[in-house]
């Protein structure tokens, strides 16, 4: 009897390259989904409600200001934004925010959360804030 064997001595080899081949494709998708617009990388999405203080809400909405502009097509900025107008007493600007978001979320399709932000909350955050746009119109109604 003769012993045949069972494995092919080329399947270590490719082994290490199937490995290879994961390893780069997992790092490949740790990139940020889109990279900011303008030359200000170091700001984040989530940078406007950083350190905010009622008394210097002035600084809060400019710093915010800059993280929208660098992130145009995300809702997040525009919904963090919302409460620094909202605190400073600006319901129409805040209102104008918070809809805009509520677009760019429906823009992804059937209300889902959009895919940079991960996050079910956000789309909760945003319906919310758009009933009390509602509701103060209908208060401030004849």
């Amino acid at each position: 009897m003769t012993a045949i064997p069972t494995d092919s001595p080329r399947v270590e080899p490719l082994r290490g390259l199937w490995c290879a081949l994961a390893l780069t494709l997992a790092l490949a998708g740790c990139a940020p989904a889109e990279p900011p617009t303008t030359e200000a990388p170091l700001l984040r999405q989530d940078e406007c409600l950083d350190e905010v203080k009622v008394d210097r809400l002035d600084q809060a909405l400019e710093r915010c200001d800059r993280v929208v502009s660098t992130y145009p097509r995300q809702a997040r900025p525009l919904s963090d934004r919302f409460v620094i107008h909202t605190l400073r007493g600006e319901q129409g600007r805040a209102c104008q925010d918070i809809d805009r978001a509520a677009e760019l979320i429906k823009a992804n399709g059937d209300d889902s959360p959009p895919a940079e932000a991960g996050d079910p909350q956000l789309v909760t955050d945003i319906r919310v804030r758009q009933e009390s746009c509602r509701d103060t119109q209908a208060v401030s109604s004849p």
